[in-house]
């Protein structure tokens, strides 16, 4: 566990390049560091702490992105607001303009279908 501080530098370019934002690599590793000690107990005696450690930061970077997008669609708001007791207002669904009745002239089903 002592080889992880000679990590860091290699842990934050793997995050930067995961998140391309220098601040969001940042506390990515750190948030990282924090669950690697937390987890340590995971770690199997004799194997290299790299590979591990980094798995980690990766995985701590996937969660900050899943995270950050889904900020984003929870902060829309698709219902238009109201008052208390009343119904939202609907709109009518865009009409094509092809559908427009009657057809522009010169127009036909059959012209319309013929191959050229």
């Amino acid at each position: 566990m002592a080889g992880i501080e000679l990590l860091l530098p290699m842990a934050y370019r793997l995050a930067f390049g995961l998140l391309r934002r220098p601040e969001e690599a940042e506390d990515a590793v750190q948030d990282a560091t924090i669950n690697a000690w937390r987890r340590r107990s995971t770690f199997r005696a004799g194997s290299e702490v790299r590979p591990w450690f980094l798995a980690i930061v990766a995985n701590q970077c996937h969660r900050r992105t899943r995270t950050r997008w889904w900020r984003v669609i929870r902060l829309a708001d698709p219902e238009p607001r109201t008052q208390a007791g009343s119904t939202p207002t609907r709109h009518p669904p865009c009409v094509p303009r092809w559908s427009a009745w009657p057809p522009p002239t010169g127009w036909s089903s059959s012209s319309a279908s013929t191959s050229t």
